[in-house]
């Protein structure tokens, strides 16, 4: 049953929606609106934040004070690869590395316009190998939200194609792995969907895929091959879009023999895991998440 704390939240970003009705966010409203989100959580005094960079790319680790796992998560933040940084996922990692009891590695990559395809692959690209130089690969896991969650997928079917050693698993919350934003239930859930926008994502994967294929696997991997990966969690609620193409990832994924554990969450919204203790779901989804990692 929907807890009264999510149907809450879910009205307000109704009616924030319906008073936003006919303006097109700039992209730079875009960027400032999810880093004045972000500021509504605190990070755990539980977790210290280490930041380094590899290269160019800014990075930091999440440590929570009860580590007792050599687990890592390589983490790769949503923001439709137009926008988001550290700093807009940093509380909701520490809670994440928290319930896994294990370190996460949070990056910001580049991102579109700026830096179109490939560059945000090219980044999490580099970051891998330079993580196992550290750490076997067996230990490290990929996890994302959103346009996170497919460049994880992408990350993967790359390392494969590359015979790189693979990750221990995937863990994918909503993931964006079709970016012709053709599927189904961009109509059927649109109403229902409080943060998503289609014509906006549209205007986004363009912007990302620049004059690649929309349909380019390391773009859109529900059209990869998706064979020899990983072990994958896929967590997506009935109330978001994105619902459509994450249970198609599902089903080629396991049609290509990969394992996979999808989720289907009634009621829940886009990215609702990240809402901490505003609403217990995403205190669930999050502990689901660190059973899967640790089972």
């Amino acid at each position: 049953m929907q807890s009264l704390a999510s149907i809450a939240i879910k009205s307000y970003l109704k009616i924030q929606r319906a008073l936003q009705r006919g303006k097109d966010l700039t992209l730079s409203e875009q960027r400032k609106r999810l880093e004045h989100f972000a500021e509504t959580f605190k990070v755990s005094k539980r977790v210290q934040i280490e930041s380094t960079r590899i290269n160019q790319i800014s990075a930091e680790w999440i440590t929570p004070d009860n580590c007792p796992s050599n687990t890592i998560i390589m983490y790769m933040h949503g923001g439709a690869y137009c926008a988001g940084s550290l700093n807009t996922h940093r509380a909701f990692l520490g809670r994440l590395a928290m319930a896994c009891k294990c370190k996460v590695f949070n990056i910001e990559y580049r991102l579109a316009p700026e830096y179109p395809y490939p560059a945000a692959l090219n980044d999490v690209f580099a970051v891998y190998n330079y993580l196992m130089k550290t750490f076997p690969a067996n230990k490290i896991v990929f996890a994302g939200d959103s346009a996170g969650g497919g460049l994880a997928v992408a990350l993967a079917m790359r390392s494969r194609d590359d015979k790189i050693a693979l990750p221990a698993a995937c863990i994918l919350m909503a993931p964006w792995v079709d970016l012709s934003c053709d599927n189904a239930t961009y109509q059927s859930v649109g109403k229902k969907d409080v943060l998503l926008n289609r014509k906006r994502l549209k205007r986004n994967a363009r912007i990302y895929a620049g004059p690649e294929d929309i349909r380019h696997s390391y773009i859109s991997p529900v059209y990869g091959n998706l064979s020899g990966l990983p072990p994958v969690l896929i967590q997506v609620g009935t109330h978001d879009m994105l619902l459509g193409e994450a249970q198609v990832l599902s089903e080629r994924l396991e049609s290509a023999g990969t394992a996979v554990s999808l989720e289907v969450w009634p009621k829940m919204m886009h990215g609702w895991q990240v809402l901490g203790n505003l609403i217990p779901e995403s205190r669930q989804a999050i502990q689901k998440i660190a059973e899967f990692i640790i089972h």
